[in-house]
């Protein structure tokens, strides 16, 4: 099987470490790609993009609080490039606030987790993406 491509998008090295250890607990290879702001992230996907890389994103897991360009701003123009615009985009904040969260659905957000991020949703993520791509091609 092949693995799945998450970006993560997450300016706390801590996190990241914990998401590659949570990555390779999962039943369902992942690879992970990190950029540590806003910038980056939209650099690496739109990058991807435009080679039709087979390392292309199948799933950002965003931060919403991040240098350079906080993780709104980033979530608004990965919907509103044609090339990304399906790609699953969920958010991941210690943000309490339920604006916040709807403000974000109002994003297109394809879902919302709370940090600290449990192995059993990440798990549970990679596994809709999977799905979705065995469904839909």
């Amino acid at each position: 099987m092949e693995p799945v491509h998450v970006l993560v998008v997450e300016d706390d090295p801590d996190q990241v470490a914990l998401l590659h250890v949570m990555a390779r607990k999962c039943t369902v290879p992942v690879r992970l790609h990190v950029a540590e702001n806003g910038l980056d992230a939209l650099q690496y996907l739109w990058g991807t993009a435009e080679a039709g890389s087979r390392n292309q994103a199948q799933l950002v897991l965003l931060d919403l609080e991040l240098p350079e360009l906080d993780g709104r701003k980033v979530l608004t123009e990965i919907r509103a490039d044609p090339r990304l615009a399906k790609v699953p985009v969920v958010i991941v904040s210690a943000s309490q606030s339920a604006d916040d969260v709807k403000h974000a659905y109002e994003l297109q957000a394809s879902g919302f987790l709370r940090k600290p991020i449990v192995a059993e949703d990440l798990e549970a993520m990679v596994r809709q993406v999977v799905h979705r791509a065995a469904r839909w091609g």
